[in-house]
């Protein structure tokens, strides 16, 4: 059995070189998000939505967001964004930018997310391919390890299509 809260057990992971589509929504816009199995309702702070090449919906705030994607966000480009007008974008690959944790297929765990929602990991009650184990995706803290504070639960077929590490 893995304990999720074992900084010591956290690698180094990186996006792959990818396109996904984005585009800002509405403040309480309900997002379904297929690779979590729920809906996200978004916030004056969180309202990037992103849908990546396996159909995962993730939320980002417009930091996150442009931490991870390159969006050209000149005068023109960004008055389109927040009407929100449909983008492809690239990933910004680079190693170190983030750490994860695999857990074996296995072991269902439970993991309060980025924004406090409880969602489990290695879900059975779906129909979804976990491939070896869900993963959880975190930023580096400023200490070199983790931050658990802000974890994101990465399906893990997604997160072989989308990471390396």
């Amino acid at each position: 059995m893995i304990n999720i809260a074992d900084r010591t057990l956290y690698k180094n992971c990186a996006l792959k070189e990818h396109k996904v589509q984005a585009r800002k929504v509405r403040v309480g816009a309900r997002v379904y998000d297929r690779s979590r199995q729920r809906i996200v309702v978004t916030t004056p702070e969180r309202r990037v939505v992103v849908t990546g090449p396996c159909g995962e919906r993730l939320v980002y705030t417009d930091d996150e967001f442009l931490a991870l994607y390159s969006l050209d966000m000149n005068e023109k480009i960004k008055k389109k964004f927040d009407k929100g007008k449909l983008f492809k974008v690239n990933a910004i690959t680079g190693a170190g930018r983030m750490m994860y944790l695999r857990v074996p297929a296995e072991q269902q765990f439970l993991l309060y997310d980025e924004i406090g929602s409880p969602v489990i990991g290695n879900s059975r009650n779906f129909t979804l391919d976990h491939a070896e184990g869900d993963c959880i995706v975190c930023p580096i803290a400023p200490d070199g390890g983790p931050d658990l504070s802000q974890p994101r639960l990465i399906n893990g077929k997604d997160f072989i299509e989308r990471y390396s590490g």
